[in-house]
């Protein structure tokens, strides 16, 4: 069962890059059906699915021992999404500029968090801290 979750894992992530988000969150949903373990790049990117479609944020919760294995970077990445419904767009753009962007390094995940800014500035037309984010991700590209 866990290989069959892999395959729906690594077929939704190709759909993902390709920006077929319908597709990608249908195989990440039928990963979560066959995987007891997740790896939070995956639930990440389902739940940015999920917000590029508008849908509410549904990814599974993981345990505090789960989330500890993971990086700094991705801990806080999750936990965005997982807040999400809860905060103002001010606040996810706060929270993308001052703990995201600083240490990032990953350029997909770069692309997911500028979309993410995006769809926050819409609500409250702040486009300096698109600005910023391009000017903190440029300069760690140079």
């Amino acid at each position: 069962m866990k290989k069959i979750g892999e395959t729906y894992s690594n077929i939704a992530n190709q759909f993902h890059i390709h920006c077929k988000y319908h597709d990608a969150l249908m195989y990440f949903s039928k990963m979560i059906k066959y995987q007891n373990i997740y790896y939070i790049t995956d639930l990440i990117y389902m739940a940015n699915c999920q917000s590029v479609l508008n849908k509410e944020i549904n990814i599974p919760i993981l345990s505090k021992m789960e989330i500890e294995k993971y990086p700094q970077i991705l801990r806080k990445m999750y936990n965005f999404y997982l807040n999400y419904g809860i905060s103002s767009p001010k606040e996810k753009q706060d929270f993308i500029l001052n703990e995201i962007a600083p240490i990032n390094e990953d350029k997909d995940l770069s692309e997911v968090f500028k979309f993410e800014l995006k769809k926050a500035i819409k609500k409250n037309s702040c486009y300096k801290s698109l600005y910023l984010y391009e000017e903190i991700i440029n300069n760690k590209v140079n």
